[in-house]
């Protein structure tokens, strides 16, 4: 059990399972919430998640924790008209691009991506499709976004990925997430994938580009 002062007034828990043991990292206050699901035998992030709703919990996921330790494929994607360049998380237009992006997703995607325009990540690589107004003048707008910041507990680039509604299925998102490990490179941090084990578009993203499985993760969450 890991109490963990980051998670205070959250009421969250998550599982992390490692070989022979699983870790519950928890928001203090309902660390005791986790005593009837706690024990000495290692808990699978289904199992946790299944055994923490029996005692009242709410499901909140099953996270995937993915590691690129081998080569970075390259997806070989045909962008058409679009260009990939990097943003600047301080640029007036730049952050305006991106809050027009974030407008047009839902709630649930922006959580996943952690996509705010308040604390956008250092590292933003984004495909941007230039088009014209009524009058000829030519209008930016990104088809998809890839951030990366460096994880809270390991020293991960925490790699995250969102694209357009109106862009999905032309592999813009790999070509993102593809250009920006490769802009981190020289910084030699390792690059690490998460999202939801049923948002199987991104994850199909972290699989095409060689990233590796090491870990899934059950989450939940305990009414006040």
């Amino acid at each position: 059990m890991v109490p963990a002062t980051g998670r205070s007034g959250s009421r969250h828990g998550t599982c992390y399972p490692f070989e022979g043991r699983s870790a519950i990292w928890c928001d203090p206050d309902i660390a005791d919430r986790f005593a009837p699901v706690a024990g000495p035998t290692a808990l699978s992030a289904d199992a946790f998640v299944r055994a923490a709703v029996e005692h009242g919990a709410e499901r909140r996921g099953i996270g995937l924790n993915r590691i690129l330790d081998g080569a970075l494929v390259d997806p070989q994607i045909d962008l058409g008209a679009a260009s990939i360049r990097p943003l600047d998380r301080v640029d007036r237009c730049d952050v305006e691009l991106i809050a027009t992006l974030r407008a047009a997703v839902s709630e649930a995607e922006a959580d996943e991506a952690e996509l705010d325009v308040e604390d956008l990540d250092p590292h933003i690589v984004a495909a941007i499709e230039v088009t014209s107004d009524g009058r000829g003048e030519p209008v930016e707008r990104i088809l998809a976004l890839a951030g990366a910041r460096l994880a809270t507990t390991i020293p991960f680039d925490d790699i995250a990925v969102i694209t357009h509604p109106g862009a999905r299925r032309r592999g813009l998102g790999a070509s993102c997430v593809h250009a920006l490990v490769e802009q981190r490179r020289p910084s030699g941090t390792p690059a690490m994938y998460r999202c939801e084990a049923d948002n199987t578009g991104s994850d199909r993203i972290a699989q095409r580009l060689g990233f590796d499985l090491v870990q899934s993760v059950g989450s939940v969450c305990f009414d006040a």
